[in-house]
């Protein structure tokens, strides 16, 4: 379950009745990866676009950090690393 703020995420997981407050970047990633099964470079390619125009070579190492946490989290399952830049 997703309840949406102003400049954040209230997420919950039933499994482990966590609730874990997300930034909207975070957010946007854990909604493509609930909307399917994303490959990795579909995650960078999403943070490509939201990142401001300095920051948009460090995409590949943000998704990276991104999906690692969602996944430590238990809000989806890990994506193959390999194809993580």
């Amino acid at each position: 379950r997703v309840r949406d703020f102003e400049d954040a995420s209230l997420v919950f997981n039933p499994v482990s009745w966590d609730a874990h407050l997300l930034n909207p970047t975070a957010c946007l990633i854990l909604e493509l990866c609930m909307d399917g099964t994303p490959t990795p470079s579909d995650v960078e390619g999403l943070l490509h676009d939201a990142l401001e125009a300095g920051i948009q070579e460090d995409a590949a190492r943000l998704a990276a950090l991104v999906i690692d946490e969602l996944s430590r989290l238990g809000l989806i399952k890990s994506l193959p690393r390999d194809a993580l830049g």
